[in-house]
C-alpha cells in the first residue's frame, strides 16, 4: 500500500522584496507551495499557522535576525528544515546558525541553480520500504511515517520486498532481523544483490539474541540498528539526519 507524499511547502523570508518576488516566482513555477514573509516576526506567525518543509531565510534582517528566527522555528516546528542566506560576512551569526541546525548558509547573490537543486532534493523523496513479517507493526509504522509526509510501502515476505525494490527503488529500507522464512542477514544479502545503494536500517526486538547477526549485517553495509519498541521521535530524527546529509551532498555538487 502506497501513499503519495504531501506537496513540498516553502517559506521565503527576506526584507528585500525583489529577491522574495524572484524566488517566489521561480519556486511557484516549479509547482511548490510557496509563502513569503518580509521579516522574522511575520515568519513566526506564518510558522504558527502552518508547518513548512523548508524555510529559506536571510540572516541579517531588522528586528529579528535569521538566527533568532531559526531558534523560533526549532521551537515551533522542529521538523522544518531551515536554509540561511546572507550577503554579508557574519562569522558569529553563521557559526551560531550552524550550531542551531541550519542545513546550509548560502551566499548572496544566490546561485539559483544551487537553490533549485536543493529544493528539488527536498521534493524528490523516493519511498520507504518496511520489510517485517508482523503485519500490524508494518501498518502502524507506515501510518506514522505517512503522517510525517513520507511515502511508505511495506512487505511481509522477502520475495515480495525484492519485487517492490526492482519495480520502484527505495531510498530507505527498514528490515526486521527475525523473519519467519530467513534471517535478516539473508534478507540484507538478497536486497544488496538488487540494490547496492539503498540505506538499510535494521530493526529487532531481540537485542541480545540477534547481536551476532546485527554485527555481521552492519559489516555488510547496513546503516544502523534500531530496537523495538521503536522510539518514533528518535526514528524521525534519524530520517531527518539522513535527509540533511543527502542535501548537503547536493550542495557540494553544485
Amino acid at each position: 500500500m502506497n501513499q503519495n507524499p504531501k506537496p513540498l511547502t516553502i517559506l521565503i523570508v527576506d526584507d528585500d522584496p525583489g529577491m522574495v518576488q524572484t524566488m517566489n516566482y521561480i519556486l511557484t513555477e516549479k509547482g511548490y507551495e510557496v509563502m513569503t514573509a518580509k521579516d522574522g516576526f511575520e515568519a513566526v506567525e506564518r510558522v504558527k499557522e502552518k508547518a513548512f518543509d523548508v524555510v529559506l531565510t536571510d540572516i541579517k534582517m531588522p528586528g529579528m535576525n535569521g538566527v533568532e528566527l531559526l531558534k523560533e522555528i526549532n521551537r515551533l516546528s522542529p521538523e522544518t528544515t531551515t536554509v540561511m542566506m546572507t550577503a554579508y560576512t557574519l562569522p558569529d551569526l553563521v557559526e551560531e546558525a550552524k550550531r542551531e541546525g541550519a542545513l546550509a548558509i548560502l551566499p548572496k547573490p544566490l546561485d539559483l541553480d544551487k537553490v533549485t537543486a536543493l529544493v528539488e532534493g527536498f521534493a524528490e523523496h523516493k519511498p520507504i520500504l518496511i520489510l517485517d513479517d508482523d503485519l500490524e507493526f508494518c501498518k502502524t509504522l507506515q501510518n506514522v511515517l505517512n503522517k510525517k509526509g513520507y511515502n511508505t510501502t511495506f512487505a511481509t515476505e522477502v520475495g515480495a520486498a525484492i519485487d517492490l525494490i526492482l519495480e520502484t527503488g527505495y531510498e530507505i529500507i527498514f528490515l526486521d532481523m527475525k523473519l519467519k522464512e530467513v534471517t535478516g542477514l539473508d534478507a540484507l544479502v538478497a536486497i544488496r544483490n538488487v540494490d547496492s545503494r539503498a540505506i538499510v536500517i535494521l530493526m529487532t526486538a531481540y537485542r541480545n539474541e540477534m547481536r551476532d547477526l546485527i554485527e555481521k549485517s552492519l559489516e555488510k553495509s547496513a546503516y544502523t540498528c534500531v530496537y523495538k519498541p521503536i522510539d518514533i521521535d528518535e526514528l524521525i530524527k534519524m530520517l531527518k539526519d539522513i535527509e540533511k546529509k543527502k542535501l548537503q551532498r547536493i550542495l557540494g555538487e553544485h
